[in-house]
């Protein structure tokens, strides 16, 4: 009995879920398919370089980003949002989210903590060095244009993050926001307003990455 409301966005069923055993699955509604980009190619800086030239770890730390100094300003799930909040561990969420700022780990269901407003690509406790550990793996954000016709879009990647744990269990992955309106596709009624992509390019261990734990979602 899986149901969908849409009022709230959200899926919702009444049962048992054997431990990693999950038959529903959910297909896009679109064919629009984005890459996944090493920022570091573009000249974006590494968000760890700060901590670490500090003196600190680039464990469990985020970087807010300043949209509307810009001018832009993205409207996700009925909230329009000026700043975003791109944490080390793989998540991008809003100033105002219920739950601790360091997001260290996903969390397990069931949880009665409702996680606020985040956006989870892949949500899971990273370390990625710094301090009296060697610096490994990097995190990026940049807006980019000409990514998505019509739409400048805020881009974070996380590129070969190790897990805090494992430090050679290591992913690849992005998050894609998309900024501004697309008057023409509005009109048109295919408008990709409020739309946010995850996308994947490597995991260096699936079985083991199920094993440490993740969360995907929003």
């Amino acid at each position: 009995g899986l149901a969908y409301d849409a009022s709230t966005h959200t899926l919702s069923w009444q049962g048992e879920l054997a431990p990693g055993n999950w038959d529903y699955i959910i297909e896009p509604t679109h064919s629009l398919a984005l890459p996944y980009l090493d920022l570091a190619d573009f000249g974006a800086v590494n968000l760890c370089d700060d901590f670490i030239a500090n003196g600190e770890s680039c464990d469990d730390v985020s970087v807010t980003f300043n949209l509307g100094v810009n001018g832009y300003t993205t409207n996700l799930y009925g909230e329009l949002l000026s700043q975003l909040t791109v944490s080390s561990n793989g998540l991008i969420f809003a100033s105002d989210t219920a739950v601790s700022p360091t997001y260290a780990h996903n969390q397990w269901l069931p949880d009665v903590v409702t996680p606020g407003f985040v956006l989870a690509g892949l949500w899971r406790d990273t370390g990625m060095g710094g301090g009296d550990v060697s610096p490994n793996g990097r995190f990026h954000a940049a807006i980019i244009s000409g990514l998505v016709e019509g739409h400048d879009v805020f881009y974070a990647q996380w590129h070969d993050a190790p897990h805090a744990s494992d430090p050679d269990l290591t992913a690849r992955h992005a998050i894609a926001v998309l900024l501004n309106k697309d008057t023409a596709s509005a009109d048109a009624g295919h408008s990709l307003d409020g739309h946010a992509f995850f996308i994947y390019d490597n995991i260096s261990d699936p079985t083991q990455l199920v094993a440490q734990g993740y969360t995907i979602g929003v």
